[in-house]
Formats: C-alpha cells, structure tokens, sequence
C-alpha cells in the first residue's frame, strides 16, 4: 500500500460530491448531506483554492492509492498555531491502514513546510477506529467533551448529542514549541 497525498483540485466538485457519498459518516462531529448543498460546496472549494478558511491557512489534499481518490485530508492552522486535523475516506477503504498512512503523511507534511507547532483532532468517543489510527501516529489523549452534531435526514438536520475526544500531537523541530 503506498498512500500520496496530493492537494485537491479546487474544481473537483464531483470527486468531493462521490467522497462523501462513499463515506460512512456514522461517527462523524460533522455530517454532510449527499447529494452537496452547492452554496456551500462552492464556499468551501473556494477555501481550497485560496487554502485559507474563516481567516485561517488550510491544506485540503486527496488521499491516493495508486491513481484512486480514496479520502480526503485537511488541516486548518488556527492563531495560536495548532492545526485542527480532519479526515475521510470511501468506506471500502477502511481497515486496511490507509487511514494510518494518510494521517503519518500529514504529519510529516506539516512538520516539513512548519505550518503548525503542532495538530489537534476531535472524534466521536465511539469512533474507535480513528482513535486508534491517531494513537499510532503518537497523538495523545487530552480531554472528553460534549457536543451536538447536525446530521442530515432528507431535507433537513436534527441534532445528536454526542461525546468525543480530544486528541493533540506535538510537532517536533526549531519551530515546534514556538
């Protein structure tokens, strides 16, 4: 297995559209309607074009298996200059490592181009999988917390409470503390 990342192409809507239709979004903290609202698929490839969001540099790359978009990976570099990691991939991809690969790539990405001191991730506390794919790349625990998700159901969203995980992993290098 050989995962690349490569940045997203910002006219992709129909790939993003395909990602997420394939995804299993169970577990998610942020759910997503299939077919994609289009204002705000428009709004958010734009954010992908200009690799910023709401102020804040963001890095938005296909996870590739061979010529194949099998996920999506992003990481949005907040001022105090923690980036906030957040993941997909199709649901035949799951359990096989990939996850793992795609989340060591972006570290390393991120440690090589200084983006951020270090990474933050929040998962549903009943997400065991990406929970352990985060603690084989060295992220630790730090706090549980509450929160609502919107999940779609038709035309419209209702609210699920639910309990997550905070996870943090330091970057190391010059920059990493600063």
């Amino acid at each position: 297995m050989n995962i690349q990342l490569m940045p997203w192409n910002p006219d992709d809507c129909v790939n993003l559209e395909e990602l997420y239709a394939n995804a299993d979004q169970t577990h998610c903290l942020v759910c997503l309607r299939v077919p994609l609202e289009k204002g705000a698929t428009v709004r958010y490839l734009e954010g992908v074009r200009r690799k910023e969001i709401d102020g804040n540099p963001f890095y938005c790359y296909a996870v590739m298996l061979e010529d194949r978009i099998i996920g999506k990976i992003e990481l949005t570099v907040q001022e105090d200059r923690f980036g906030e990691l957040d993941v997909i991939l199709r649901r035949d991809c799951c359990g096989k490592g990939n996850g793992t690969q795609a989340v060591r790539s972006m570290i390393a990405l991120a440690a090589k181009k200084q983006w951020c001191r270090g990474i933050t991730a929040y998962t549903d506390a009943e997400n065991a999988a990406i929970q352990a794919v985060l603690e084989k790349n060295g992220f630790q625990k730090q706090r549980r917390f509450q929160a609502d998700v919107l999940v779609p159901s038709g035309n419209t969203y209702y609210l699920r409470p639910c309990d997550g995980i905070e996870y943090v992993r330091f970057l190391s290098g010059k920059d990493a503390f600063a």
